[in-house]
């Protein structure tokens, strides 16, 4: 067995995972030290939203509406927007 078949090439994908690891740590800092950050909080969600973990994703939009709460207009569309 030579060396290329013990190692397989690095496709990048664990590189990248810990990038946007790092990504949502640096957000969640940046919330904590400002929660009212609304382009924080929009970041936070809008990569959360692209890793496909729901239930973070849930708990990331109900702590963006506590400090953004959504006008009478869009309280219909909320169990949507929360989904």
């Amino acid at each position: 067995m030579n060396d290329e078949e013990m190692n397989p090439p690095d496709d990048g994908s664990e590189v990248s995972e810990i990038a946007k690891d790092a990504e949502v740590a640096g957000l969640l800092e940046k919330l904590a030290a400002n929660p009212y950050d609304y382009e924080s909080h929009v970041a936070y969600v809008t990569l959360l939203r692209g890793l496909g973990n729901a239930g973070d994703l849930h708990e990331a939009r109900k702590f963006f509406y506590s400090y953004f709460p959504l006008s009478e207009g869009m309280l219909p569309y909320l169990p949507t927007i929360l989904a």
